[in-house]
Formats: structure tokens, sequence, C-alpha cells
């Protein structure tokens, strides 16, 4: 089932960031360079209600995942074993 959602990636200084903006589930990270296609995404679980966390100040809300440059433009966002709710996510970003 595909939904769509607002997120932003942003330079905040120290590096790239991701964030889900939308939503009642929403994460925030920092992006890492694996190869020229694919980052590292570190981030972490937070509910609307709440203020965003970083990867580690909560292991239950860690995230990771790859982040991969499709040949159409679009970003994919793969996470392997995420820690509740499903055993594979997928998180598509289009401009």
């Amino acid at each position: 089932m595909a939904l769509t959602f607002s997120c932003s990636i942003l330079d905040d200084g120290a590096g790239w960031v991701l964030q889900k903006t939308t939503g009642s589930q929403r994460s925030m990270g920092r992006l890492y360079r694996l190869t020229e296609e694919r980052l590292l995404y570190l981030g972490a679980l937070h509910y609307a209600h709440e203020a965003p966390i970083w990867f580690g100040e909560d292991p239950s809300r860690n995230q990771m995942a790859l982040l991969t440059r499709l040949d159409d433009g679009r970003l994919r966002l793969e996470f392997p074993a995420p820690l509740a709710e499903s055993a594979f996510d997928i998180l598509e970003l289009a401009p």
C-alpha cells in the first residue's frame, strides 16, 4: 500500500539530515556516504506528539536503512530489519 508523506533532507552544518515530517510515525537521522549512489541512514522513530530524537538516544527507537538513488531521480530508503511492525520497510522519496 502506498501512502504519501512529507520529508526533508538538509545540511545542518554537521552533515546531511533526513526527516520525515508528517504522519503519526516520524523519523529523523543522519546520512553517511557509502558509495556514490548509496548512503547509510542512522535515525530514530518518534511519534507526531513527541520531539525528534537522534539514533542512540533510545535504542528501542533506532532505525538503520540504506538510501539508494533510482534512475528516475527518486530515492529509495530500505529498512532491512525494522524493530517493530514488519520484517522489511521501504520508503520512496520523490521530489
